[in-house]
């Protein structure tokens, strides 16, 4: 790809390997773009067997990368010299290096052994990602010009006032709500998707079968390569035989050399076997190929005597620890770490300019800084807060140690012990001062401590959280050495970040859009203020939220912060799907649970699992959305989070009802309505009052569904829950129109359009508007229902909550047939311009019921008639009388 020179850097005084490639006109964008990826990919390995990349620049047409100078020789020129045991050594140390690769999302993709060297100190380094591929498409297209974050120039301009969209509320918060919403954008592209398909990148000699056939490659790749590079430096030639497009061949049949006689021992054939098997999923991944050669490395005599040692060491240190280093929370370690809840800080300097600063941003700050602690499960501080808006407990009493509040909050988290700090000032020395304390369950302290930094200028909350986090880490951790990692950013910053995160918090997504957008560009490798931001454009609906997600990702990358990017995997998962975007959501949700198990993350695994379950649920395949949600179900369970089991709870209660299961979904319903009670959460309880509300109207038990849906509307009202109100007015307009009483229907559709209208929701205001032309045009009333399909088109563009869409615009073709003086022509373009997955709604099929009713084909408007009634996702109860008497009029020959 490019000339490498050794340079020197005068800035650090240190030899460079510097890479160049000189970028003509032709091709130019390409080859700048793979050689930005190569950069980009090398820059988030920090590992000992990984060349580690210093720096990327373009300059005069010629891009150079800056990498550690390895004072070495490559595998190809050491192997004849080799033992056995030092051979073993290094393809452990490359597996080792895989394992970091490929636990950021990196496939190598050319490992040979010209691509691995050794330096004068015998350590195996791993080069040359030129060709890697980032399998998990999370980044900006390809030609960004900084190689680290979006080109900022313009874009506080750009992001003006855009439109404002719904967030499905089921995602986040477990609700049900009629015709979900999403938005549609072009979707950006990825490093990982810049090689062209078809087209074979690689060595011939080391590439895997798959990577010969031109399709696109993951781990069990580079494992495969390796089992390649590992046959030819332990037996000296190729494990398939032939030459040229023969071994090609051979290799995609995984025609696999004989071992036998070969002189290798047992575990090691079997394990390079494995590692060269055809099927991608039959192989091992390259940590399992790390342990393997560990066992094989510790299986001679040599190594039985330091194992002794070390196992009579390990005796006498594990008394030691006993003695003089047993952990405060040593009894509350079973099966898995647990978990711990940090309370919002309470700022008792009495400066309430600080209050965002200390309750939102020293309270992150804590949780960050404890995460990753192989001792503790941390629970993400936005868990705390949704617990804390869900129970309706304020800042002030989370914040108050005399409150029962914290007591509650931990165990609607599931959490063993929580953390709850003060900030105050010192009376003699005006210096901060932070203490704290570490509670159990039983309300008994574990562990309390102090932090004071003086008071020099502005607010600098890094110098009380990093040693009081270092302090609580080392007595959970004796003998461990803990060194806190928070990386400090500008005083003002943070200032600015807080106030931002606290008003996102509170719901005020407007408010805290400037705060956080001003925080991201003052410091854009400040990943929670990039990942807060993309998240205040989501729940705005701007155009401009995939591209800052992006740049979340890219400084979560570019400061190793693992927790941080799989916060920000999560949130274009999330935007994915928002956008129509399956597949990709499906990949990007993969990812982050790869990540998670990766990092411990049990949290980041269940809200995984219920998201891929929503995914799966809206492509149909309700079998395998019911196995995700029982994942996330049972992870759960597990860690004890209540929060998470009442949503995999109630999302199976969904896909139940979608399938037609109305026992089983009422089953589950009621399991979460007495888990909400139970946790005296009044939001979870209105919720589930009007998910047993839908189904009895599914079941047409209207009293029923009366009932329910006045007390969840009641709760809702009296918590301010506007949202949820709608959701209840407007299913209450369902259910009296099933009544037969329109005029009470369109009174709860009216209210339920006024909310949604305060709200500045527009989807929630276009579904209202959507069921209120539904009345007009039951009465007839054409050009008014008419209207008002026109303007549920309007408030959704293309590709917005595709259902509703749909659905007006064939019931506002049904209209136009059935006016006085018909407009076919235009109803029969509306009605052809949808699309194959649109047309099988009860509402189109009837409006089709209509045209071909017009038509005098009235056995295809009753074969429509009977597919509306069917009505297999159970989308519209409310139209089976209609339905029914529509039958009847046809059978009749009669009708407008």
């Amino acid at each position: 790809m490019g000339a490498v020179y050794l340079a020197w850097d005068p800035v650090l005084e240190r030899k460079v390997a510097l890479k160049s490639i000189r970028l003509g006109d032709h091709g130019k964008a390409a080859a700048t773009a793979r050689f930005r990826r190569e950069a980009m990919a090398l820059a988030q390995l920090n590992h000992r067997n990984v060349c580690q990349v210093h720096d990327w620049v373009e300059a005069r047409g010629s891009a150079f990368i800056a990498m550690e100078f390895i004072e070495g020789e490559t595998l190809s020129r050491l192997a004849a010299g080799l033992d056995l045991r030092r051979k073993l050594q290094i393809l452990r140390a490359i597996a080792y290096a895989l394992e970091a690769a490929h636990a950021k999302g990196i496939v190598h993709r050319d490992l040979k052994p010209s691509n691995v060297m050794v330096d004068a100190a015998g350590q195996v380094k791993v080069l040359d990602f030129g060709l890697a591929r980032l399998v998990d498409s999370t980044t900006v297209q390809g030609n960004d010009p900084t190689g680290n974050v979006p080109n900022l120039s313009g874009l506080a301009e750009a992001l003006g006032d855009g439109p404002t969209l719904l967030v499905p509320a089921s995602e986040e918060a477990g609700g049900r709500t009629r015709m979900e919403g999403s938005q549609d954008s072009p979707s950006p592209s990825s490093w990982g998707e810049m090689t062209e398909a078809g087209v074979f990148m690689g060595s011939p000699t080391y590439a895997s079968p798959e990577q010969m056939r031109g399709k696109r490659v993951g781990p069990p790749s580079d494992v495969f390569s390796l089992g390649v590079v590992a046959w030819e430096l332990l037996l000296g030639d190729y494990p398939f035989p032939g030459e040229g497009q023969a071994r090609m061949a051979a290799t995609i049949e995984g025609e696999i050399k004989p071992l036998r006689g070969r002189g290798l021992p047992r575990p090691v054939g079997t394990l390079l076997r494995a590692m060269l098997h055809k099927n991608p999923d039959q192989r091992p991944t390259s940590r399992q190929v790390a342990e393997n050669l560990g066992r094989q490395l510790a299986g001679n005599p040599a190594a039985w005597w330091v194992g002794g040692t070390l196992a009579a060491l390990g005796l006498v240190l594990g008394v030691g620890y006993y003695l003089f280093g047993r952990s405060i929370i040593a009894d509350l370690v079973k099966e898995h770490p647990p978990r711990m809840a940090v309370m919002p800080i309470r700022n008792d300097t009495g400066d309430p300019a600080l209050d965002a600063q200390v309750g939102v941003g020293m309270t992150e700050l804590l949780s960050t800084a404890l995460q990753g602690s192989p001792h503790m499960a941390v629970v993400e501080p936005e868990s705390v807060a949704r617990v804390m808006s869900n129970l309706r407990i304020s800042p002030a009493e989370a914040m108050d140690p005399a409150s029962p509040s914290q007591p509650r909050i931990a165990n609607a988290l599931g959490a063993h012990l929580f953390l709850r700090g003060t900030l105050s000032r010192d009376s003699a020395t005006h210096a901060n001062l932070l203490t704290y304390e570490l509670v159990d369950g039983a309300g008994r302290t574990r562990f309390s401590g102090a932090a004071k930094a003086p008071q020099q200028g502005a607010f600098a909350p890094y110098a009380l959280v990093d040693p009081a986090a270092h302090d609580l880490l080392h007595k959970v951790d004796p003998l461990r050495s803990n060194a806190v990692q928070n990386e400090p950013v500008p005083p003002e910053v943070f200032a600015l970040y807080a106030e931002g995160k606290a008003r996102f918090l509170k719901g005020d997504f407007k408010g805290s859009e400037a705060y956080l957008r001003e925080a991201s560009l003052k410091a854009p490798s400040f990943s929670s203020a990039v990942s807060g931001y993309a998240a205040c454009l989501r729940r705005l609906g701007r155009d401009q939220a995939p591209a800052v997600a992006n740049w979340a990702l890219m400084s979560a990358k570019a400061t190793g912060d693992r927790w941080a990017e799989g916060r920000a995997l999560g949130l274009k998962a999330y935007l994915a799907k928002d956008l129509g975007h399956l597949d990709e959501s499906q990949k990007l949700r993969e990812a982050t649970l790869a990540l998670a198990q990766a990092i411990g993350d049990r949290d980041g695994e269940t809200i995984a699992y219920n998201h891929l379950g929503l995914i799966a649920a809206e492509r149909g395949k309700y079998t395998e959305a019911a196995e995700f949600y029982d994942r996330s179900l049972r992870l759960s369970q597990q860690t004890g989070d209540k929060v998470y089991l009442s949503l995999a709870q109630n999302n199976l209660a969904n896909l139940a009802l979608k399938r037609g299961d109305l026992g089983r979904a009422e089953a589950l319903y009621r399991n979460n309505l007495n888990l909400q009670q139970g946790l005296g959460n009044r939001w979870g309880e209105a919720l589930a009052l009007n998910n047993l509300g839908v189904v009895a109207l599914m079941a047409r038990d209207l009293p029923t569904a009366e009932g329910r849906l006045t007390a969840a509307l009641a709760i809702r009202q009296s918590v301010g829950d506007q949202g949820g109100q709608v959701t209840c007015l407007r299913n209450l307009g369902i259910l009296a129109l099933m009544k037969g009483d329109s005029s009470a229907s369109t009174a709860f559709h009216r209210r339920a359009l006024d909310l949604a209208q305060a709200s500045g929701l527009r989807t929630v205001e276009a579904e209202c508007r959507f069921y209120g032309a539904e009345v007009d045009r039951l009465q007839q009333r054409f050009n008014q229902a008419l209207a008002g399909y026109q303007k549920v088109l309007e408030l959704l563009p293309a590709g917005v909550t595709p259902e509703i869409r749909a659905n007006a615009q064939a019931a506002s073709a049904e209209c136009l047939i059935r006016k006085p003086r018909p407009e076919v022509a235009e109803a029969d373009k509306r009605l052809s311009s949808l699309t194959a997955g649109d047309a099988d709604s009860p509402y189109v099929h009837r409006a089709k019921a209509w045209r071909a009713f017009r038509a005098g084909q009235r056995e295809t408007a009753l074969a429509e008639l009977a597919r509306a009634t069917e009505d297999p996702r159970r989308q519209a109860p409310e139209l089976r009388t209609e339905l029914e008497a529509t039958r009847a009029l046809f059978l009749a020959g009669g009708g407008r």
